[in-house]
């Protein structure tokens, strides 16, 4: 696949050879002056009014044919995983303010799972570092319309906007333990995919991001050590 290079480097590339072009066409032939500066102009105004209105014509034009923008760039990597691709904490918070925000307006619940993957350590050391990471980025290739976010090595956070109840958290959790159990034992090492989870749900068990965070933490602890009966590694808040 082609890699086209990075926007803002392109557009004073171009704007330099407008000028240089315009400014030859000039010594050339003087009866280009006005066409020469209307370019120069045009461009130059675009530019500057890029700075306020951040719309620059050039820049779409390029985003549109494939050139990538390396201040974009730089804002995914500040908010997202470098392994997973995964929202990091940063991004996080702000998925699960916007999240209770809703949820507010619209009186619905929030549940938040706290996730470690238990085997991740067995795998690292049985089959190295390359299959352990494999096993994390299971987590990534689930739960697509929710967010999906890497807390810091082997734990994850998943944000479950508009539940109704305790029961359908439940279920999502073990429909996702099943898919992340799938999506690793499809990797080259077929790693076999161990999950704890805690829960914690708005407004029943905290109504700020951190209070719900905490609840679930502590869920999730709770539940490696005691194990549930009912749904052996999934523990909500008590």
């Amino acid at each position: 696949m082609k890699k086209y290079p990075y926007i803002e480097p392109t557009i004073r590339t171009i704007v330099g050879s407008l000028v240089s072009a315009c400014a030859a066409a000039i010594l050339i032939d003087p009866s280009l002056l006005n066409i020469s500066l209307g370019v120069i102009f045009f461009v130059g105004l675009n530019l500057f009014q890029s700075s306020f209105t951040h719309f620059c014509l050039m820049e779409k034009i390029l985003k549109r044919i494939g050139f990538r923008s390396e201040m974009d760039e730089i804002r995914h990597m500040a908010l997202h995983d470098t392994l997973t691709g995964l929202p990091n904490r940063s991004s996080l918070e702000e998925h699960i303010a916007n999240a209770l925000s809703l949820a507010k307006r619209t009186n619905h619940k929030v549940a938040m799972l706290f996730i470690d993957v238990d085997s991740f350590k067995q795998v690292n050391d049985l089959h190295g570092h390359k299959a352990g990471d494999q096993l994390l980025l299971s987590m990534a290739n689930v739960r697509r319309h929710d967010t999906v976010a890497r807390w810091g090595g082997d734990e994850f956070v998943v944000v479950l906007p508009e539940i109704h109840s305790i029961e359908n958290c439940i279920v999502v959790a073990e429909k996702l333990k099943d898919a992340v159990q799938k999506s690793a034992s499809a990797g080259s090492h077929g790693n076999h995919a161990t999950l704890s989870m805690g829960i914690s749900v708005f407004p029943d068990d905290g109504d700020t991001t951190e209070a719900l965070l905490v609840q679930a933490d502590k869920a999730l602890y709770f539940g490696q050590g005691r194990r549930a009966q009912q749904h052996p590694g999934i523990q909500p808040s008590a």
